[in-house]
């Protein structure tokens, strides 16, 4: 029950539901028609990570286990912008990718943030060489208002 509370909080927030399917879908995949069993302590750990990142409770949004590996860059405030541009993600990316994390998303939500996001996506893939699975722009309800929000998953790996 607990669980699907949680799945339940994260679709909520419908910027981050676009995370869960495509990394189920990857993972499983990868292992059809074995099921490990740490898959599920995997799926667990995804729907925990989610679940804090909807309740503002988690600095760092990264997940890299066996079969789900992902870290997600939400994309700073205007005023953090304006200050210290995208060079901040940029390096949490490398840093992350560096550890073995195989996939990104990029995330961003208001009027402005979602331009940044894109030009954050056109640099990884320019500076680092990532590979664009998909992007959408579009606008929703995101933490009780309709915001434009952005969403993009990037990845190093080669698609199989």
């Amino acid at each position: 029950m607990d669980l699907l509370n949680k799945l339940e909080n994260v679709n909520s927030e419908s910027l981050l539901i676009r995370i869960f399917l495509p990394e189920i879908v990857e993972a499983t995949n990868v292992v059809y028609p074995n099921k490990p069993p740490e898959l599920n302590n995997e799926i667990e750990k995804m729907v925990d990570l989610l679940n804090e990142i909807v309740n503002g409770n988690i600095a760092e949004p990264v997940l890299n286990g066996n079969y789900i590996s992902f870290a997600i860059v939400r994309v700073a405030s205007s005023e953090k912008l304006a200050f210290s541009g995208i060079e901040p993600h940029l390096k949490f990316t490398q840093k992350v990718l560096e550890r073995g994390v195989k996939n990104i998303y990029v995330l961003a939500a208001g009027e402005v943030k979602p331009k940044w996001a894109k030009k954050l996506v056109e640099r990884l893939m320019k500076d680092i060489g990532l590979r664009l699975e998909f992007d959408d722009s579009y606008s929703e309800i995101y933490r009780g208002k309709r915001l434009n929000l952005y969403c993009c998953k990037l990845t190093r790996g080669v698609k199989t």
